[in-house]
């Protein structure tokens, strides 16, 4: 009887220790969909998302920014249209859930023709912001990624970064 009082008074320790020193996983076990410590991916990590397709000058959907990870216009006419970012409702509620989330997708204007321009316009409570010396104004065969950033309970600010063929 004694044996098992010592026996039961160890584990019964060692589980009370084991709370308090609070033993970090070493075993890369997560469950859920939320993490919330930092990460580290030793074999790499690809992230992925659908390529949409666009041929029309358009408000984008929340789906369409929140499930792409590429947006592609091939565009049918020389005249330049505009792409509106959804508005910051629309994607506080499908993706960008919590302050200092972030989406970054890669557009790109695939018209051949010259002058064909694609404007990236701001929708409702985004702040469109582009390095210094360029624009949002995406030249035909030109790239661009757009990084959108929550940055208050109705405000983001979306990055336009044009990128130009270097080969």
């Amino acid at each position: 009887m004694k044996n098992f009082i010592v026996g039961a008074l160890i584990i019964g320790v060692a589980i009370v220790v084991g709370f308090v020193l609070k033993v970090p996983n070493q075993y890369g076990v997560s469950p859920g969909p939320e993490h919330y410590n930092r990460e580290y991916f030793y074999g790499g990590l690809i992230q992925g998302g659908e390529v949409t397709a666009l041929a029309t000058g358009t408000t984008l959907t929340a789906k369409q920014v929140c499930d792409s990870s590429v947006i592609t216009f091939t565009l049918t006419s020389a005249a330049g249209v505009n792409m509106t970012l959804p508005g910051t409702s629309a994607l506080f509620s499908t993706c960008l859930m919590k302050n200092g989330d972030s989406k970054t997708l890669l557009f790109r204007n695939l018209t051949t023709e010259a002058g064909t321009t694609t404007t990236i316009v701001a929708g409702s409570g985004i702040d469109l912001v582009e390095p210094d010396g360029q624009n949002v104004v995406i030249a035909g065969l030109n790239d661009a990624l757009i990084t959108i950033h929550r940055t208050g309970a109705n405000v983001a600010t979306a990055i336009v970064d044009e990128l130009i063929p270097a080969d």
